[in-house]
């Protein structure tokens, strides 16, 4: 799914988000202070749909069509580690999903 830069940008914070399959109320306002209500709600209801591997490709998608891994792929692991932590320290979990998601953005 081809999604507009703000809208891959909140899927992307709702993966990150849910690498321990909780999203906390600090990791919901975190997002919500980085995109509209409208867009996190349409986002959302996208994301729920998808299967982990519908994921995997949306990102992948949209991380070439919009060029992060040329552009600003620190910025945006930056981003995804804030909303990551923003609930308390990286567990396990999540900083395996943020290697994981490096990966993905590096390899686009």
């Amino acid at each position: 799914m081809g999604f507009t830069k703000e809208e891959f940008f909140a899927y992307l914070l709702l993966y990150a988000a849910k690498a321990d399959f909780v999203e906390t109320a600090e990791e919901k306002a975190y997002i919500l202070s980085k995109v509209t209500p409208e867009v996190y709600g349409k986002v959302h209801r996208i994301f729920e749909k998808d299967s982990d591997s519908e994921r995997i490709e949306v990102m992948l998608e949209n991380v070439r069509t919009h060029n992060y891994k040329q552009s600003s792929p620190q910025e945006l692991l930056d981003e995804i580690k804030a909303i990551m932590a923003s609930d308390g320290e990286l567990d396990a979990t999540e900083r395996m999903y943020l290697i994981g998601i490096r990966r993905l953005i590096m390899s686009a």
